[in-house]
């Protein structure tokens, strides 16, 4: 399917897509510290991962593809970018190094300043 335009249906098939690509960034594993399960990255999701795995060409057809006719699949497409902002922005708050590509991440594909 990669390096095809995907075409969803229904902005339902698009969405349930866009959690299967963020539950396979995380598995849930158990931390005594917290004495619960919580979730563990394990690979991060990015703009161009989620658009390759939703069967995009690129992140830019992926985002062309927000401008359907029914504002859902907009809507949709907004929610994942969002979710991918709030995991840099962690990231960001978190770092205890350089955090030069959060950064540039955040600068470039969501618009920070």
């Amino acid at each position: 399917m990669y390096g095809t335009v995907a075409v969803y249906p229904t902005p339902d098939s698009l969405k349930d897509k866009i959690d299967e690509y963020f539950e396979q960034c995380f598995v849930q594993m158990y931390s005594e510290k917290y004495d619960r399960q919580i979730p563990y990255c394990i690979h991060p999701p990015t703009f161009s991962g989620m658009a390759r795995y939703l069967g995009f060409p690129s992140r830019v057809a992926l985002l062309a593809y927000r401008n359907k006719s029914n504002p859902l699949y907009e809507e949709i497409i907004d929610s994942a970018k969002l979710r991918i902002e709030e995991y840099y922005e962690e990231k960001l708050i978190l770092a205890k190094g350089p955090s030069t590509g959060i950064q540039f991440a955040l600068k470039n594909n969501c618009g920070w300043d």
